[in-house]
């Protein structure tokens, strides 16, 4: 306590770390493996208040460490990189006690941050464990196809991470399928676009037990044109063919006419990458998923506000 408290900003762990590296005077140690933008200020304050109360010691007791899934899963390297040059400040608000994300946090950052929990497998990989959380959490993906044209399984589990993280609810997509079960699963209310109007009526009977997902037909480069509501965000897929340079580029420009949130599939391919490129020139955040197809991320900057 009077040293000022436990450090607060280790938000994907590792505060332990910093405070202990700080107290043995190893101060590169402490903040280059947890990679927090602040973490050498509070390093600095740290070893000032361990050398003016006599430096650091040693307790005997006992300790345990409880088991918490299988190290191969915590990811205590790679996990740093989700908030590289954020600072907690950034990112929390304190409330109630308690330290939440704050408005100002990115819709990613969150996305990415709780995803990371989830792939920790806290208790336990495989089995029984794993077939109990995605029933509880991704009910609807034992349904996905998850080959092919479609978004793969890691698709599938980001983009439920992040429509959840961005509080999504009303959404627009692209091309009806395993994105729509995504969607459902994160609790959103779906209008999904298909282009090829011989589908239409198959795609209404197969989705026709889902309250919350409405089929509309959108003729090829079209976009949807009597939408009576704002969506918290639009799911662009990208086409299975190519026939015609940046085919998706009307979907994200109506798209970015309309809400701050944008995601693109197939964003590995050189169509899809020149989009993000696009909106990077007009200074939208820009992010690329390292999904096996990528998904790409467009998210309006947020006003300066000086309050």
């Amino acid at each position: 306590r009077d040293a000022g408290g436990l450090y607060e900003g280790g938000i994907l762990g590792g505060a332990d770390r910093v405070m202990l590296a700080a107290w043995l005077g190893q101060e590169r140690t402490a903040y280059d493996f947890t990679a927090y933008a602040d973490a050498p200020a509070e390093v600095a304050r740290l070893r000032a208040w361990c050398a003016a109360n006599g430096g650091a010691g040693v307790v005997s007791g006992l300790l345990f460490h409880e088991w918490h899934g299988d190290l191969k899963h915590r990811g205590y390297i790679g996990r740093h990189a989700v908030t590289r040059g954020l600072t907690p400040e950034m990112i929390l608000r304190r409330e109630d006690g308690l330290l939440i994300p704050g408005p100002g946090t990115p819709a990613a950052v969150r996305a990415r941050v709780l995803s990371y929990f989830k792939s920790r497998m806290e208790d336990g990989s495989g089995g029984a464990a794993a077939a109990l959380s995605d029933a509880r959490f991704l009910p609807r993906l034992a349904r996905a196809n998850l080959s092919g044209w479609s978004i793969l399984e890691d698709d599938y589990r980001w983009l439920w991470s992040y429509a959840r993280g961005a509080g999504a609810r009303r959404v627009v997509e692209f091309g009806p399928g395993d994105s729509t079960l995504a969607l459902l699963d994160a609790g959103c209310e779906i209008i999904s676009c298909e282009s090829v109007a011989a589908l239409i009526d198959g795609l209404r009977e197969k989705w026709k037990h889902e309250p919350r997902v409405e089929i509309r037909h959108c003729a090829a480069d079209a976009v949807p044109e009597d939408l009576d509501f704002t969506p918290d965000l639009v799911f662009v897929d990208g086409p299975p063919a190519r026939a015609a340079r940046i085919r998706r580029l009307p979907a994200c420009e109506w798209a970015a006419a309309r809400c701050a949130r944008v995601l693109l599939h197939d964003a590995l391919r050189d169509d899809e990458a020149a989009i993000l490129n696009v909106f990077r020139a007009r200074g939208w955040n820009v992010e690329l998923v390292p999904t096996l197809k990528g998904l790409g991320v467009m998210e309006r900057p947020a006003p300066y506000s000086t309050a």
